[in-house]
């Protein structure tokens, strides 16, 4: 085994700090860049903000912006990209072996605590993204992202391609409903984003197996 010298022990913990303080420069530019952009959206409106304006706010070069983000709406959207990273990092902390849907579940509550303590600030992102005439571009394609990077989990653990198998899609698609009503139900009324998830799922649950135990046999065993 190789010994490990007094030299290589310095250069790497020069290497590691270093490390630490690019990171930590690069994270404090990257809040300085939209605390600036929130700023400017609430004082001047966000369709008259421009990107120059933004990055004269948050002293930093333009061309340092755009290495951040990739358009003023992605600011705008930051904080649904930071959730989405962390529901990520969720999904895949949980055990292999565990059901892949009971993963996801877990995952999304433990998501809900995140997303209750900055929820005021998402309720602003969306009405002001509603007064724009809708999410656009950037909204579009983060949704569409959250839903794929969703199912292409469900769909690893259950061994099954997403294109063929329709479960991986319907299951993200019936969590991430019932998630943004409940995001909607508590902006509006109060009360816990947790619980109130779980209660829209449980009752979506309980309806959906009166639906198939009730229903669909019907028709299937109806003549075509």
């Amino acid at each position: 085994m190789a010994q490990l010298t007094r030299k290589d022990y310095v250069v790497t913990v020069t290497d590691a700090t270093e490390l630490s303080r690019r990171e930590r420069r690069m994270a404090e530019t990257r809040v300085a860049i939209v605390t600036a952009a929130r700023a400017l959206f609430r004082e001047k409106g966000f369709v008259e903000t421009t990107v120059d304006e933004i990055a004269e706010r948050a002293d930093v070069a333009q061309r340092t912006f755009f290495r951040y983000f990739p358009s003023k709406q992605a600011v705008l959207f930051s904080d649904f990209e930071d959730l989405l990273v962390e529901l990520v990092r969720n999904l895949e902390s949980r055990p292999p072996d565990e059901p892949p849907l009971q993963a996801l579940f877990i995952a999304m509550c433990d998501n809900a605590r995140a997303v209750e303590a900055r929820l005021d600030t998402l309720g602003w992102v969306m009405e002001t993204a509603e007064k724009c005439g809708g999410f656009g571009v950037e909204g579009a394609v983060l949704r569409d992202r959250i839903m794929g990077s969703v199912t292409r989990f469900l769909a690893g653990r259950l061994g099954v391609e997403p294109v063929v198998d329709p479960r991986p899609a319907a299951w993200a698609g019936t969590m991430f409903a019932c998630f943004g009503a409940a995001m909607h139900s508590v902006r509006r009324t109060g009360g816990s984003l947790h619980d109130t998830f779980v209660d829209a799922l449980a009752e979506t649950s309980d309806s959906m197996r009166v639906l198939t135990s009730d229903v669909l046999p019907e028709r299937s065993s109806t003549p075509r």
